[in-house]
Formats: structure tokens, C-alpha cells, sequence
């Protein structure tokens, strides 16, 4: 062994192109014995762990992220589902026959409301409408009126000019109640609500005793 390069780890590191000094650089391009040695080490090492010196391809290391099950997809999907159902529905939970969520909102935030008043002494209790007259639909809410006898009932009607359109029909089962009516017919036009008492289960025309009265103010 040289003198001047005694140790082995030195020639590995001179081999990979570790910092040197200058004497150590001057001296291994000089020196026979050095460069045999430095050369019959590096076999070596090559030969037996080339692992340590050839690295994997990167797409053999990279992090493989798994696609996400289509049950997953699925199981996110139903409950948005749901939640948009509810949305959209809400109305029908709170009252009987009610409208779909836009309408409902649309009547109860916008629609003109007013206070029917009685037109006969043999009945009482008080009769308010909401009148959503672009769609046909109105929210009545009655509280403490007056029952009737069986086989007759409250009709509700819009009054378009010297029309009467039917717009629903009920009946005193309770003290207080809110009950959502629709008409398919256009009702755009109706200027006043008029309740009158009909033989059950309601007629086509107004033909019993008018007991409430409301004008609806004019559409904008």
C-alpha cells in the first residue's frame, strides 16, 4: 500500500468525487500502485451491491393513490339526495296538500294577504287568506268559525269580474287550522275571496249563503 493513500475508504472516496485536498488529487494521478488499488475496490463494491449505486425507476417508488370505491361515490350521493328532497318538500311535512318549497315560499313572503270578514250574523270567527293568484294557490287560516251540520261545508271561491271560481273546500274539525287550496284554473285576474256554505262535498257555482268577504289588492 502507497504510503501517502494508505486507506481504502480514502480511494472509495476518491472514486466518487469526494472533496479532496490538492496533494491528494496530485498524488493519485501519479501513483501506479493507488489507481490499481482504487480501481480493484471499486470492482468489488459494484459487483456486490449495485443496489447501493443504481437507483429504482421513480414510478417503482412513487406513492400509488388509490381511486376512491364507486361505493363511496354512492354513499355521499344519497344523502345530498336526500337533503336536496327535503329542501324541495319541506312544505308538505308542516301542512296537508301544501305546495312545493318554491311556490310555498313565494306565498308566503310575497302573496297579498287579507282578512275576510263575515257577511251574515249566524256565523263568526275570523277567515285570512294568503293569495298567490299567479299560481293559483292560497293559504286560508280560520280560527274559532263556526261548525256546521253534517253534510255541509265552508267553499272557498276567487272572484274574477262577476266569476266565481271554486278554489277549495272545508270543514270545522278543529279551532284553529291553516289549509293550503290550489286552482288549476288562471286566476291571474281574481279582485276578491268569497266563502259561501255548500251541501257537501262542494259545487261547481255558489249557490248556499255567502258568509266571508275579502277584496284582494290590486297585482302589481
Amino acid at each position: 500500500m502507497c504510503m501517502h493513500l494508505p486507506d481504502d475508504l480514502l480511494l472509495l472516496s476518491i472514486r466518487h468525487r469526494e472533496r479532496l485536498s490538492f496533494w491528494q488529487r496530485w498524488h493519485l494521478t501519479r501513483c501506479i500502485r493507488c489507481q490499481e488499488q482504487q480501481q480493484t475496490l471499486g470492482q468489488a463494491l459494484d459487483a456486490d451491491l449495485p443496489e447501493f449505486y443504481a437507483a429504482p425507476p421513480w414510478s417503482d417508488v412513487a406513492p400509488r393513490v388509490a381511486s376512491p370505491a364507486p361505493r363511496l361515490k354512492i354513499a355521499w350521493a344519497v344523502p345530498i339526495l336526500l337533503a336536496l328532497a327535503v329542501l324541495v318538500a319541506w312544505p308538505k311535512l308542516v301542512w296537508r296538500n301544501a305546495p312545493l318549497a318554491p311556490t310555498a315560499l313565494s306565498t308566503l313572503l310575497a302573496a297579498p294577504s287579507a282578512t275576510l270578514r263575515p257577511t251574515t250574523p249566524i256565523v263568526h270567527g275570523r277567515v285570512s287568506v294568503r293569495a298567490n293568484r299567479a299560481a293559483g294557490w292560497m293559504l286560508l287560516q280560520y280560527r274559532n268559525v263556526t261548525p256546521l251540520r253534517r253534510g255541509l261545508v265552508y267553499e272557498v271561491w276567487w272572484i274574477v269580474g262577476d266569476r266565481h271560481i271554486r278554489a277549495g273546500v272545508f270543514d270545522i274539525h278543529h279551532a284553529e287550522a291553516d289549509l293550503w287550496l290550489h286552482t288549476p284554473v288562471r286566476v291571474a285576474g281574481a279582485t276578491a275571496v268569497g266563502i259561501t256554505i255548500e251541501p257537501a262535498p262542494g259545487v261547481s257555482h255558489p249557490t248556499g249563503l255567502r258568509t266571508f268577504f275579502a277584496s284582494l289588492p290590486p297585482t302589481p
